[in-house]
């Protein structure tokens, strides 16, 4: 019993570390900004969402689409992009014989905005 409670443990925690690993923070959302002392025309902000762009591929895809899915579910659905940027943030060492590797890491930050969708709102023609 207390072997399968010491597995289901392990396994629970690295389900947490592979699932925080693939994602992305939001760092702004969209919207209107809202203060007391604010402007009187108020001001529209765009959302900012970031994610780590470091490590093996397949988990920097899953950190953009994680992205992707945080800015579509901040809008409620349709977004466009602004600007993208890739900032230096650090870099890490790993020693594999008698050799160092030094990767550097960057956090990218991608600045939205929200759209309404096209069936809330038809073209004229």
């Amino acid at each position: 019993m207390q072997n399968n409670l010491y597995g289901l443990k392990s396994v629970l925690a690295l389900v947490l570390l592979v699932s925080s690993a693939c994602s992305a923070s939001m760092v702004r959302r969209p919207g209107v900004e809202q203060s007391k002392y604010g402007p009187r025309t108020p001001q529209v902000r765009p959302g900012v969402v970031s994610y780590r762009n470091a490590g093996a591929q397949g988990i920097t895809a899953a950190r953009r689409e994680n992205a992707y899915r945080q800015m579509y579910s901040a809008c409620d659905g349709s977004y466009e992009i602004d600007s993208e940027t890739s900032q230096a943030d650090g870099a890490f060492a790993r020693r594999v014989g008698n050799s160092v590797f030094i990767r550097s890491t960057s956090l990218t930050s991608i600045h939205f905005h929200c759209v309404a969708d096209e069936s809330e709102n038809p073209r004229a023609f």
